[in-house]
Order: C-alpha cells, then structure tokens, then sequence
C-alpha cells in the first residue's frame, strides 16, 4: 500500500490555537501546574474516505498494537507526540495524564513508543465513511508540559484509509511559558459563611507560580500542601497573592462570619413541647439548659413561656415563645432580644382577637402603645434589667388579658 506524506496528505489538518504553555521546574509550579489544551480539526478535502473495522477492534486495542510494532486490520488515525528532555519534545515525560476526546468516535489512553506518545482514533463500526468537507474534531486536554519554550508538533496518521497504509501530517506547535495565573481559590465545601472560631479551610489552584503569601493571615504558600487553615473571630477577605518572579496576581476570598440565627424555633399544636434549629451558634440555652443547637423535641412542663437562648458573633439571641392555649383570643405571642454589646433590641410579635390591644412599658416610667390585633413591634433599650414590657389584650366586655413579655 502506498505511503503519503504531508503536503500531499488529502485531509486538512489545523489547530485552533497552536500554543501549549510549559511550566518552569520549581517545586511550587509541579504542586500547581499550568495545563493546555489543543482543538485540532481534521476535514476530509478529497474524495468520501471510507474507514473499515472488520473486527470491531477498540481504540486502546489498536494502541496496543502501535506499541508493540504491528499493523492493526482497520482504519484508524494515529496521533504522535514526542517527549523527552529535547528542543522539540513536546512533553517532558511519558507518565502524562492527557486525555482525547473526540466526539462521535473513540480515542484510546495515551502509550508511551519509542521516544513518542500515541494516542489511536478509530469507530467502533465495521464501515464508517468520513465525507468530503466533513471533519473530525479531537480536543486533547490536560497538557501538563516542563519542557523548553520552542517549537514542537502532532503528528497524525491517517492509517489504512482508501487503500492507502499511511498519510502523515505534521501540526507545529509554539511552547511558550506559562502565564502566572489563578484558576480557583474557594474554601472547601464552598463554605463562605461560618460561625464565630470555626475553622475555615482555603483551598486553591494556580499556574506558574514560584511563590505566594495569603493575607492577612501571612500563610507562605509552599508545594506540600494547598491549604490553609484559620479559625475567624470575625468576617475576613483573604487574598492569595502569588508571583512568578516577574510579576504577581492576587485573588480574593471573602468569609462572613454571621450573627447566631434561629432557623426554627415553634411549639407543637398541643403545645406540649417545642421543637428548634439553629445555625452559627457558639452556645444554645433551652429555659436555661444547654442543649444541642438542633432538636426535635423539648417536653413542656409547669411553664408559661419557652426560652431559646443563642449566643455567637456580633449578638446574643433569646426568642420566647408565650404558651397561649389559655387565652381564648390569643393565637400568638413570640418575643425575640438581640443582645447587644451596649444595647438590646426588643422584637415583638402578636396574632389575637381581641377588641383593642395596647403594650405597656415601663422604661422606667409607664407609657403605652395602642397596636393592631396582629402585629409586629420593635424597642430598642439599653439596659435591659430596667424595662418592664406588658402585653394588654382587651375584651369586648372591657376586661383585660395581660402577659408580662419583658
């Protein structure tokens, strides 16, 4: 069978981008590479090609034959690059993690033959035809190269194709040196909001980096591990700042570090227990006694009122929820105090039917708040242990409902 080379070949072979960036050998760079990637487009310009595969041989089997010096009984193409430590080597060893794919086709893992590595393509049919004007549209991906800045190549073979043993092609590719870049620097989980001392673990991955610092905890980025590990007492921007020698690049990643929150807190229908979740709580009090930050149950006995305490960053949290079943025409009654350093806020919330409502408060002499039968209200004091706050339901006969709520 006859034997075409290059410019003679009847396929188009071209590169999208014909660049490949190489890593300079530094311990930093080998934990954290630079990794390219190659669209090469093959188009049939000639007459339809006719790919056979008789046995159904798969990609990697007819990879194995390649390495081992025989002729696969198919059509198939061949994709060969050179590696090594020289000019035109195109990656520098042969233990590589590349992989191909090409859609519509099969690709084989790449072997190491010879001072190349080889990569075989081929369908898994017994006659495929590859028209005139159609393509085939291989990315290779994960290129991780030390090599020298220069110039290398892919070599394809169209290999046993309209009777014809071998059509070479010969794709040159520039080597260039990797640019200083960061792809990612998240903290693990994507876990941007945590409570107050908890432990915060910032991963990343960069490119051509021979050195960094992450601020403002001045952790010095080293090639044993990509991780770095603070506990904030309260919201922090980190920022990673790396450099290649020449120049440098920085990324921020921003922590909060929020409030106590009371997801949930409510009492059953009968009212005979209530029932909690919490989130970024350093401490969580149930009518005094500590308790898990969630729980499905708490048995009410001989109280009127049901006290979730929370405390953490910036406030502390006590929500009350009011035991109403023996008031008629009282549905609701929660309260819930936002502790402060320095002041209190005081949160309301009602849901009666009553005829008229009013809050007396005595801070420290008496004055009162006509409201809605359902409503919300809002206090702010500064001392808390000197207020005295009344909820006052009024009846239709002019009776009163009162419940101390502070």
């Amino acid at each position: 069978m006859p034997i075409i080379i290059d410019t003679t070949i009847p396929y188009l072979c071209q590169c999208r981008d014909d660049n490949i960036q190489v890593n300079k050998n530094t311990d930093l760079t080998s934990y954290n590479p630079v990794f390219s990637e190659l669209e090469i487009s093959l188009m049939n310009v000639s007459e339809d090609s006719k790919f056979e595969n008789a046995l159904l041989m798969t990609a990697d089997d007819v990879c194995e034959m390649i390495v081992k010096g025989q002729t696969a009984k198919a059509s198939y193409i061949v994709l060969e690059v050179p590696f090594g430590n020289n000019p035109d080597s195109f990656i520098d060893n042969d233990s590589t993690i590349m992989s191909t794919a090409v859609p519509g086709w099969t690709a084989s893992s790449w072997r190491s033959s010879g001072d190349s590595l080889v990569c075989s393509i081929l369908k898994n049919q017994t006659v495929a035809s590859l028209n005139r004007f159609e393509s085939i549209e291989i990315t290779i991906s994960k290129i991780c190269s030390y090599c020298y800045p220069g110039m290398t190549y892919v070599k394809v073979r169209f290999c046993n194709v309209n009777g014809v043993s071998d059509m070479i092609k010969y794709i040159p590719i520039k080597k260039t040196e990797g640019k200083l870049q960061i792809n990612q620097f998240v903290p693990a989980n994507d876990t941007y909001v945590v409570s107050e001392n908890e432990e915060v673990r910032l991963h990343w991955v960069t490119g051509a980096a021979t050195g960094g610092v992450i601020h403002p905890v001045e952790y010095i980025l080293d090639s044993k591990i990509a991780e770095c590990v603070d506990r904030p007492s309260h919201s922090k921007e980190y920022i990673l700042d790396i450099t290649d020698g020449v120049s440098n690049i920085t990324q921020m990643c921003p922590i909060f570090v929020s409030p106590p929150i009371i997801c949930d807190f409510k009492l059953s229908e009968d009212e005979s227990f209530a029932s909690w979740s919490t989130k970024h709580c350093t401490k969580v009090l149930i009518n005094n006694e500590e308790t898990d930050p969630d729980n499905d149950k708490y048995e009410i006995e001989e109280v009127d009122r049901v006290v979730l305490f929370t405390s953490g960053y910036l406030y502390n949290t006590e929500s009350t929820l009011f035991l109403v079943k023996e008031y008629e025409e009282l549905d609701l009654l929660n309260k819930k105090a936002l502790v402060f350093e320095g002041y209190t806020v005081i949160q309301l919330t009602w849901r009666s039917s009553y005829s008229s409502v009013k809050l007396n408060i005595y801070d420290p002499e008496m004055c009162f708040a006509v409201v809605e039968k359902e409503g919300f209200y809002e206090y702010v004091v500064e001392d808390i242990s000197t207020i005295k706050i009344e909820f006052v339901g009024i009846k239709n006969d002019g009776s009163e409902c009162i419940v101390d709520v502070v």
